[in-house]
């Protein structure tokens, strides 16, 4: 039926004499519209929700009275929307009640959208006029109501669909609004209308109202966050500050960091640390196939942060993908403020692997460098020194940089094994050999004291960095240090004054204009901070602090150097020290008449006292040679010093100076494969842009000294390397003087004249 004809209808009903009401059900918002405002002059429209509480229903026998005593021409609207939340009976039961009102003027009943209700109705309704239909609405599309209590923190002003600020005012904002979801505020739920006939979408949460509201949020599963963390994203979003796509936009420009610039003032740490959760679980990890598998396995952010450590784990060893996993981890974990407590737990669940365990540990922080070298005592017990080296080199390339071969002379055995045998807290067979022959021969006596190295040195311009404790097992690892920076490295041994203690040798400092003293290795072996207790725990922890404590005190010479304020630093130590004399645990049988100083290192001679075959005397003090500590004397924490060890008396003096000029150094074209034989002794060619004197390499832990350059030529070197015989890819290492200038080149030795042979 048109609207004319409708119009025609209700204009008959007017103007007859009967006083029974009629119906006009209505299937489109605009056709509505019309009606009303085309009877909206002269007539009296009683609206449904003046009868209705708060957020609530309208009392309908109040209404029907109400109806009864008006006179004249009476239109009631808004009254089917009432009547759909209640369900079909209701909705039926109550508009024939309507319909039988026993009337003194006339009441039209206008409804909205009911008619597929209203065709099982009386068909004498129908065929009386008393029912009119306009539209079909039957094709109406469904539309969705949302109820949603006020506690949720959603703004008036940025809600997007039409709302209803109260139940009671939903009748005219849907009539008006017919084809578009609504959002009602109220506290009524589905149990509340149990029969509805509407689509009513109760928003019970923050989360429902994000995934209903925002489309690009709808994939999120509500487990991803608690209540209170869709809250504040739901005010934060509802602020009208800040959109979805304004966050997204700045986590993918800024990385890990983006919220800071973006919510730095309106959120808490964990809640930019739970939205970075939220956007990697809807737009994933491009390129980070470890972080893609974290994410696809996390349920929530606590799940994440921990699956972030932990995932590792899950995967073998040996598996294809373990390296790419490992490094990209280890990356990720590096942008990440560190989690102390996942951190933990993954230290403590590591140990599963068992002798595996180091591979699956990075140098990220100083737990982890610390739990490396407690698992590298069950690691040696399975694998040899070459695979511990290839496994430091890759999880903690500072212990292996520490571990690496240094040219100490005629005592360079002994300080290979002795570095060996700290980080693995293990004595080997040879180091007790080579120990003991130190026991006899001494030939620390042999070796230039430190005073008359410091007499020869060029001091001009130069500052003293008397670094206490500082033991020539470090050599190797400052003079890498240097090469990173681009120092300049030289190096050499003396010996100190007996006792090997600081009161017996500070003299140098007098030698020299200006000077700084770092007492903070000394310190750290001595007062066994932290866990840094042998009777704690038996491995060399203490270790990872040291090499930190070495790691600055470069930095700052570096510093000093670039700035200006000096030329040449000189690093002294007073004395070393040595962790063997504690891990021996070793008290001998001889009770002096004074007791023993420096754990027992140490003791004043006694008229009365006879000297000890293990032990030198000096400056009126017994010093042990071996690793005893004299009877009574307390055990030391984590190393000790006093005693005439190897590690106890040499001490080193070292010279650094900023590199001047860059040196190019590569490998000659014409040495990457080279042969030999039983009778060929192998050589390489090196390019090395700056003719230079002791050019020496490192091949294999050993050092090659036969550096000449090539007749005619101004620039190759070529070195013979008689020990270099196995086939296969030997890396190495240019050393000019004691510093490096290039490091990890390559060559590929070959058999000549043999099948080459591949072994799987």
């Amino acid at each position: 039926m048109t609207l004319d004809e409708v119009y025609a209808r209700i204009d008959k009903y007017l103007s007859n004499n009967s006083h029974q009401p009629i119906l006009v059900d209505v299937a489109d918002c605009t056709l509505l519209s019309k009606l009303i405002v085309h009877y909206n002059v002269g007539n009296t429209f009683l609206h449904a929700n003046t009868f209705a509480k708060f957020d609530g229903f309208p009392l309908m026998e109040q209404l029907k009275n109400e109806i009864q005593i008006k006179q004249g021409i009476v239109f009631l609207t808004e009254i089917s929307t009432y009547l759909k939340l209640q369900g079909e009976e209701e909705l039926k039961s109550q508009l024939r009640s309507l319909l039988d009102i026993q009337l003194e003027g006339k009441l039209v009943i206008i409804t909205n959208t009911c008619q597929k209700y209203l065709r099982r109705f009386d068909r004498r309704l129908f065929d009386t006029n008393r029912l009119i239909f306009v539209g079909d609405s039957d094709d109406i599309v469904s539309v969705k109501i949302f109820f949603i209590p006020k506690r949720i923190p959603l703004n008036y002003d940025q809600i997007e669909i039409p709302y209803a600020k109260s139940l009671e005012q939903l009748p005219a904002i849907l009539e008006k609004h017919q084809n578009k979801d609504v959002l009602v505020f109220t506290e009524l739920t589905k149990k509340d209308i149990p029969n509805a006939l509407l689509d009513i979408r109760v928003v019970t949460s923050s989360y429902d109202a994000l995934v209903n509201f925002y489309p690009e949020l709808k994939s999120l599963n509500k487990t991803y966050g608690t209540e209170l963390q869709w809250t504040e994203l739901l005010r934060i979003l509802q602020s009208g500050e800040y959109q979805w796509s304004d966050i997204v936009n700045a986590a993918q420009a800024l990385n890990f960091n983006f919220l800071n610039g973006t919510l730095n003032n309106i959120a808490s740490n964990d809640f930019k640390e739970w939205i970075d959760f939220l956007i990697k679980k809807l737009y994933g990890a491009k390129d980070n196939v470890y972080l893609s598998a974290v994410i696809a396995k996390a349920e929530n952010v606590d799940d994440f942060k921990i699956l972030l450590y932990d995932f590792l784990l899950e995967i073998d060893r040996y598996e294809t993908l373990f390296k790419t996993y490992y490094i990209e981890r280890k990356a990720l974990l590096s942008q990440y403020d560190e989690d102390d407590n996942a951190l933990i737990a993954y230290c403590k669940k590591v140990t599963v692997k068992e002798s595996m365990a180091i591979y699956y540990l990075t140098d990220n922080s100083k737990l982890e460098k610390e739990t490396i070298i407690k698992c590298i005592e069950s690691f040696i017990k399975e694998h040899s020194r070459d695979e511990l080296d290839i496994a430091l080199h890759q999880v903690y390339p500072a212990l292996h940089e520490y571990l690496s071969h240094y040219n100490y002379g005629q005592f360079s055995e002994y300080f290979d094994l002795y570095k060996y045998s700290k980080v693995t807290n293990v004595m080997f067979d040879r180091f007790v050999e080579l120990a003991e022959m130190e026991v006899e021969e001494r030939r620390f006596l042999d070796m230039p004291h430190r005073a008359k190295l410091i007499d020869k040195m060029d001091k001009k311009n130069s500052h003293l960095y008397f670094v206490d404790a500082l033991g020539v097992e470090f050599l190797a690892y400052i003079q890498e240090q240097c090469y990173k920076r681009g120092l300049d490295f030289s190096a050499k041994i003396g010996c100190c004054n007996l006792p090997s203690i600081t009161s017996q040798n500070k003299e140098f400092i007098a030698d020299f204009k200006s000077y700084t003293i770092i007492k903070k290795l000394d310190e750290l072996k001595h007062d066994g901070q932290f866990d840094y207790n042998y009777e704690k725990v038996k491995q060399p922890i203490h270790l990872a602090e040291e090499l930190t404590i070495i790691d600055k005190i470069i930095a700052k010479v570096d510093s000093d150097l670039q700035h200006g304020n000096l030329e040449k630093a000189i690093l002294i130590a007073d004395h070393g020290a040595s962790r063997m004399a504690v891990i021996t645990e070793s008290e001998n049988q001889w009770e002096m008449s004074e007791k023993g100083q420096h754990s027992g290192r140490c003791c004043p001679t006694s008229d009365i006292d006879i000297k000890p075959d293990c032990a030198t005397e000096e400056n009126g003090f017994y010093c042990l040679l071996n690793y005893d500590r004299f009877k009574g004397s307390r055990k030391a924490d984590v190393e000790v010093h006093g005693g005439a060890s190897l590690e106890e008396v040499l001490v080193p003096i070292i010279e650094i100076t900023k590199r001047t000029q860059n040196i190019e150094c590569k490998l000659d074209s014409k040495s990457k494969v080279v042969t030999s034989s039983f009778k060929k002794i192998a050589k390489i060619r090196v390019y090395i842009s700056k003719t230079l004197s002791d050019v020496s390499i490192l091949v294999d832990g050993k050092y090659y000294y036969t550096a000449q350059l090539l007749n005619g030529q101004q620039y190759i070197y070529e070195i013979e390397l008689p020990d270099v015989k196995k086939a296969g890819i030997h890396t190495f290492n240019v050393i000019v003087g004691d510093s490096i200038i290039a490091k990890d080149l390559s060559f590929e030795m070959k058999k000549e004249g043999a099948n080459e042979r591949k072994f799987f």
